[in-house]
């Protein structure tokens, strides 16, 4: 492999200049986000730019595109929508009194408008998997969004045993439905060059991203406008060809690959489609060219029932590629997903992967010492959740693996629980306030009959996090409106 050595950010006095800005910010910022919990204290604390004033700065400094033309802050928020292309133009999108009040709610450290999964990472400790970290560094124009990311497309060449049909093309290929055409085409595309000058990075998901064709356009648009810009793109490693060789060399490109597993039998069996050895020969490259740049290359990981076992293993891989590992929590489906063991399972699986010891000598092991520390401080937030939903069930003497024998009545007791539980404790809800909502859920769940489906769907909503759901059904609105 040949490259031309790139500077990137070599310079010893941006250096200087970024450790005073950290130990500014230390002092002037350590007390904020206090009121909010422990949790939010020790968030603001570890952030990598030092602690900040305000908990998330997306609907100040970004844009997220998803592939049926919904706009939203950023990736991880799918249910605060912003607008819609092509109904809105991207500076109707950027101008929106929705991305305002957002940006007020968020300014007032206020996760409620569809920001539940940062919230549920700080409150469990799991800091490393809190999207919001992502904005920290990225500067600010009051006229121009810094950053922006796209998902616009859903071709994939992959189907994963944790993916869909909403995220992998390969899925539909084999129901053999038919492809749905994007709603992003050329006059998107020219409808970005206003904002290109000022963008700070851009981040690419797919689908596979080096298999979108919209995103080639996209890329020799900031590559000719905005040489300067990071783009950064998350693959699944399987392609590469001199097209896009050729475009790393120009570009300023920062490459992230997902990976689950250096098995062989392993990663084929979660990965389906995927070659193995075809992969570890492309991140072998890409890893190179990280180094070149004198980055980091970035793995992330889906920890899932099938490969948790194997998660020190790929730390440890990780470190050979000077790799920054990244876990990311799997909540769908229950077959893959950690979340949905029992709280004696989850205990199981913690302990035995907290008694392996991981170097810590070198810079890039000791990060990824602390991503995988962070995860495991997720197990055991995890692992009280199930005990406290276990110990519930066992006092209405209910066994939830008989749910089809479950009386409807009994179900909605224990979701109602939950949920009153959730508004006491996380979100400091009075006596009036959690009676007003009770009394929407209720309202809400007398519009259906009682029936297996409606019975299984209760449960499911009772394993998950209230966060996740608590916005829509309590607001009474549709997820999809804008």
């Amino acid at each position: 492999m040949k490259f031309s050595k790139l500077s990137f950010y070599s310079n010893p006095v941006q250096e200087v200049i970024t450790k005073i800005s950290l130990n500014f910010r230390k002092i002037l910022f350590k007390n904020y986000l206090q009121n909010l919990g422990p949790g939010y204290y020790q968030y603001n604390l570890q952030r990598y730019s030092g602690p900040h004033r305000k908990i998330c700065y997306a609907a100040e400094k970004s844009m997220y595109f998803n592939i049926n033309g919904n706009l939203t802050a950023c990736c991880r928020n799918r249910s605060y929508i912003l607008g819609k292309y092509p109904e809105n133009t991207v500076r109707e999108f950027w101008e929106s009194e929705k991305r305002k009040e957002l940006r007020r709610t968020l300014k007032a450290n206020d996760f409620s408008k569809g920001c539940f999964q940062c919230k549920n990472s700080v409150e469990n400790g799991n800091f490393d998997s809190v999207q919001a970290l992502v904005y920290d560094n990225i500067p600010t124009d009051k006229k121009h969004p810094t950053m922006l990311e796209f998902a616009l497309s859903s071709k994939c060449n992959l189907n994963c045993i944790m993916c869909s049909d909403e995220c992998s093309t390969s899925f539909l290929s084999e129901q053999g439905s038919s492809l749905e055409k994007g709603v992003y085409e050329d006059s998107f595309v020219n409808q970005l060059e206003e904002f290109i000058p000022h963008l700070d990075q851009v981040r690419f998901f797919g689908g596979e991203p080096f298999l979108i064709p919209i995103y080639y356009k996209i890329w020799e648009r900031i590559v000719a406008i905005n040489p300067d810009c990071k783009i950064n793109v998350q693959t699944n490693a399987t392609i590469l060809n001199d097209r896009i060789k050729e475009l790393l060399k120009k570009g300023n490109f920062i490459i992230g690959v997902s990976i689950d597993s250096f098995n062989k039998n392993t990663y084929e069996t979660i990965r389906r489609n995927a070659n193995f050895e075809k992969v570890m020969h492309n991140v072998e490259y890409f890893a190179e060219y990280a180094k070149l740049k004198n980055i980091h290359l970035g793995v992330a990981v889906c920890p899932m029932k099938q490969n948790w076992e194997e998660l020190p293993e790929i730390v440890l891989k990780c470190d050979k590629l000077d790799a920054n590992v990244y876990f990311n929590p799997v909540w769908h489906p229950t077959k893959c997903s950690l979340f949905f063991l029992s709280s004696s399972e989850l205990q199981q699986i913690y302990k035995k992967l907290y008694e392996i010891k991981l170097p810590d000598m070198l810079d890039i092991e000791k990060k990824n010492k602390y991503h995988f520390d962070c995860f495991l401080f997720q197990l055991t937030k995890w692992q009280q959740e199930k005990l406290e939903e276990e110990t519930i069930w066992k006092q209405l003497k209910i066994d939830k693996n008989e749910w089809p024998n479950i009386v409807l009545q009994d179900i909605q007791i224990v979701l109602i629980h939950k949920i009153k539980m959730y508004l006491t404790e996380k979100k400091n809800a009075n006596e009036h306030e959690i009676s007003i909502q009770i009394n929407k859920i209720i309202s809400v769940l007398k519009r259906f009959n009682d029936g297996p489906l409606l019975r299984e769907t209760l449960l499911r909503l009772i394993e998950i996090p209230p966060e996740a759901f608590s916005y829509d059904i309590l607001n009474d609105r549709d997820p999809d409106s804008p």
